[in-house]
């Protein structure tokens, strides 16, 4: 078995290379996997949502470490908190993402198991597709599958069953972001902070980040920034400075794409870190 150190640099020139993640990678017959990650002692994550959340819950169950996470509102502040929590295994089996979509499955699962299901509203299911017939028909679903389908029992016209409880899940969100974050809280002490980061503090050199600045003038200490606001990532590259924020390309929380990798990918690596 052979290591690999591996770096994750931006090509954007003068970019702080400290707000990107280093990993120990473990080759064995050609497949890779997270190792460990290189240790920091102050990690700071802006967005208390469900990617800063799981950040700080994995950085606490399989590495020991705390974090501090920063958000102007606080934990689960937007979709996070209000999204419908639907999982399912395999809808996207045989694209890019459907191993990403099975293993978040499957995690989520685990968490049941570690936070309690009860605490976060966590239950298996099935989910089922039906067509309603616009005329006001009024007719019954076709068939015992869809007889307790109980909120289209009317104008259905037909359906088919689209998963069942090996493969379909539901969480409530809100509770799966708070239970995650008490336990980084109450486990290795990780701390929020209610306010909007304005500026990252680099070194005299401006290759490292030692802090960020919030919008009321306080600052904190940090080694380790991880970006993960949704879809306000892109306002992040003010942090930066002019400079590099013109170098940089327009970055979007919801689109996934490979132009948002100087944070999303970031974001992104580090959870394949802490999970694997």
């Amino acid at each position: 078995n052979k290591f690999l150190q591996l770096r994750w640099y931006c090509t954007v020139p003068n970019l702080p290379k400290k707000i990107l993640i280093s990993s120990r990678i473990k080759v064995n017959h050609n497949r890779r996997k997270a190792k460990t990650m290189v240790a920091y002692s102050k990690i700071v994550i802006a967005g208390g949502g469900v990617i800063g959340n799981s950040i700080s819950y994995y950085l606490a169950k399989r590495h020991g470490a705390s974090c501090t996470i920063i958000d102007p509102v606080g934990i689960a502040p937007a979709a996070s908190g209000k999204a419908g929590g639907f999982l399912a295994k395999d809808w996207s089996e045989g694209s890019p993402i459907g191993e990403l979509m099975s293993r978040s499955f499957d995690l989520h699962a685990e968490q049941a198991d570690d936070l309690g299901a009860e605490k976060i509203d966590y239950r298996r299911l099935e989910a089922a597709a039906v067509m309603m017939a616009s005329n006001g028909s009024g007719r019954k679903p076709a068939g015992k599958k869809l007889e307790g389908v109980e909120w289209a029992d009317v104008n259905v016209v037909g359906g088919n069953i689209l998963g069942r409880e090996d493969t379909i899940a539901q969480v409530h969100p809100k509770k799966l972001c708070e239970a995650m974050w008490n336990y980084s809280k109450e486990s290795v002490g990780s701390t929020l902070i209610l306010g909007k980061i304005a500026e990252a503090i680099t070194d005299s050199d401006n290759k490292r980040i030692i802090g960020v600045r919030l919008e009321d003038g306080s600052t904190v200490d940090a080694d380790a920034l991880i970006v993960a606001c949704g879809p306000w990532t892109d306002g992040a590259r003010s942090w930066f400075g002019s400079e590099v924020e013109d170098k940089m390309p327009r970055m979007y929380g919801i689109k996934v794409t490979f132009y948002s990798c100087y944070f999303s990918t970031m974001v992104y690596f580090t959870l394949n870190c802490c999970y694997s």
